[in-house]
């Protein structure tokens, strides 16, 4: 009796692989959905002073008051009830207030000097036409009363509106924004 030869193919894959790409692909098309899904907030960065109240709107007597200062172009996307943030202590956390007054039309750097009563160290940091936004200080710190933290100079950031997180990938994300 002859022997009957079998052709055996070799194999390329080890066995647990194909389970393993098939699991990659399900984790790739997770991660796909929830960036597509989740949004995320955007900023607008600013410099902030704080005033005494008697510099600001008068709505807004008898408190400190932090006025931001963004670019121009952000005007249109400012409103009241945004919130605005801070840190006026760098070790402490972001203090977040919420905006109570936009002002009405773009301020020149002699006109925001004038109307918030800001000394010549202090208005050195605007420099440039400003989007202006004012908002109740309260009391920023168990320890110090708001008016120790006046004149203070720091960055502030109003939070605009939110976007997908896919159209922060490179060279992708320009294909799905709103």
């Amino acid at each position: 009796m002859q022997a009957r030869a079998q052709a055996v193919l070799p194999r390329f894959i080890a066995p647990p692989a194909p389970l393993c790409l098939w699991l990659l692909l399900g984790c790739v098309f997770t991660v796909s959905v929830l960036a597509w899904l989740a949004r995320v907030p955007v900023y607008r960065n600013g410099i902030a002073t704080v005033v005494d109240s008697s510099a600001g709107d008068q709505s807004l007597e008898d408190e400190e008051l932090i006025v931001a200062f963004f670019p121009p172009e952000s005007k249109s996307e400012m409103r009241t009830g945004q919130k605005l943030s801070f840190k006026l202590d760098t070790a402490g956390p972001p203090l977040v207030r919420t905006i109570a007054v936009i002002e009405p039309g773009i301020l020149s750097p002699a006109d925001a000097r004038k109307k918030f009563n800001l000394d010549d160290a202090t208005a050195r940091f605007y420099q440039s036409p400003a989007a202006i936004a004012i908002a109740r200080l309260g009391n920023p710190s168990e320890t110090l009363p708001a008016s120790a933290y006046q004149g203070i100079v720091v960055e502030a950031q109003v939070e605009i509106g939110s976007q997908r997180l896919v159209t922060l990938l490179p060279l992708v994300g320009r294909l799905f924004e709103d």
